[in-house]
């Protein structure tokens, strides 16, 4: 039996003397993995396809209980991500949470569409960092575990010079609306992760800093902003995101 999926590579490690083994995120059906033979040879014409982030049509052929790759044709290969460090630790903490939250079978369409616009947003906007906020929150919202980063979740009022979040129903409180068990954070994190839900997912992909709001250059909130998303998503899904340590450890700012 042969399938095309439209798929983007997610996993690759070595196996026997030149093959690898693939993960691969696919529009059809979720996580599906597959040999490549001989991967590793110099003459393969398939190194591209075994590479992460490739964005490809693959053709797979199940031989013996096993998949196989016996075409491919790259879509896009988010090349510029690689030359930057910062851009491909975003993209590695992308490819982290899609090889945590997908599996096979799993109709993910919304997520995958959102993963493609992320690694693109990456490899070409002026804010990274700030394309990887806008990807996990609508990735966690895609999955069931989005949140609200406006009005006060319990009054509907602004949220004024003190913030606090309740993880439980996933809303901010203001000052006045808080109760013991919400958190505290800086309003100025919170007002940017408004900011960013906000935003259209298309703005990210501009290179120029001067198409976005002038709340995008604050590199602290920034920072605090994926703290507080990697806590978020550590209580919701009860996993850990390593590649977000990489991330954050990017960023010179004094707590």
């Amino acid at each position: 039996m042969t399938e095309k999926f439209n798929a983007i590579c997610i996993r690759s490690v070595s196996w026997r003397e030149s093959d690898k083994l693939i993960s691969l995120f696919t529009l059809e059906k979720g996580k599906v993995d597959c040999v490549v033979r001989g991967a590793m040879s110099a003459k393969s014409k398939w190194r591209f396809a075994v590479e992460p982030f490739c964005f490809a049509e693959y053709v797979l052929t199940e031989k013996l209980g096993k998949l196989s790759l016996t075409e491919a044709n790259q879509i896009d290969g988010f090349y510029g991500i690689r030359y930057d460090i910062d851009r491909l630790y975003c993209a590695s903490a992308v490819i982290e949470f899609v090889r945590q939250n997908v599996y096979e079978n799993m109709k993910a369409y919304d997520l995958f569409l959102l993963t493609v616009n992320a690694l693109k947003s990456i490899e070409e906007g002026a804010y990274p960092h700030l394309a990887l906020v806008k990807y996990l929150i609508e990735a966690m919202d895609a999955i069931g575990y989005g949140a609200r980063f406006s009005s006060c979740g319990r009054c509907g009022k602004p949220i004024g010079n003190r913030a606090f979040f309740d993880f439980d129903a996933a809303t901010p409180l203001c000052e006045n609306c808080a109760h013991g068990t919400a958190s505290e954070m800086r309003p100025e994190t919170l007002g940017l992760l408004s900011e960013v839900a906000n935003a259209p997912q298309e703005l990210f992909k501009s290179p120029d800093k001067n198409d976005y709001p002038s709340v995008f250059s604050d590199e602290k909130s920034t920072y605090f902003a994926l703290k507080f998303l990697a806590y978020y998503m550590e209580i919701k899904s009860g996993l850990t995101f390593k590649s977000l340590s990489d991330v954050l450890g990017g960023f010179n700012v004094v707590q």
